[in-house]
């Protein structure tokens, strides 16, 4: 590949990143503007065409709840019964051994990931996503082992 090609390729990543970004903010017209456009300025162009648009929606809604709320550390999850996997995204402050803990964490509450998405943002904040399952490869949903998978992130960072 010839340099004018990587500056192609890197042309059309960037216009990705940027429409996903657009189609994004249709999605969350109902969060404050500066809230949504914090959310734009963290993420790396890898980041924006990583995701679908729903997925990137419902991230700018745990940042900005985050933000809102002044907290270190904010987990959230959401069943996904088409793929049998329970999503969880933490977002807090990064630092080095983050992904270790939370993969820690995961293990000793019973929770197998299935596949994980990390990133770093801009703002030094990290914006972590793990498919987990039980050990029968059902989605990771019991309440109750929910609960204790966030105590133990908690506890952990």
């Amino acid at each position: 590949m010839c340099s004018s090609d990587l500056g192609r390729s890197s042309e059309k990543r960037e216009e990705r990143a940027v429409r996903a970004q657009e189609a994004m903010r249709g999605l969350v017209s109902d969060l404050p503007v500066e809230s949504v456009d914090r959310h734009i300025a963290r993420g790396y162009p890898s980041y924006w065409i990583s995701f679908d648009v729903e997925t990137l929606a419902w991230h700018a809604r745990i940042a900005h709840e985050a933000e809102s709320r002044q907290e270190p550390l904010t987990i959230k999850n959401r069943v996904d019964s088409f793929k049998g996997v329970t999503e969880v995204t933490i977002f807090a402050h990064d630092h080095p051994g983050l992904f270790a803990r939370i993969a820690g964490a995961m293990a000793v509450s019973g929770a197998n990931i299935v596949d994980a998405k990390i990133f770093t943002t801009k703002d030094g904040m990290a914006l972590d996503t793990f498919w987990v399952q039980d050990d029968n490869g059902d989605p990771f949903d019991r309440p109750d082992k929910l609960a204790q998978l966030y105590t133990r992130i908690s506890h952990t960072l």
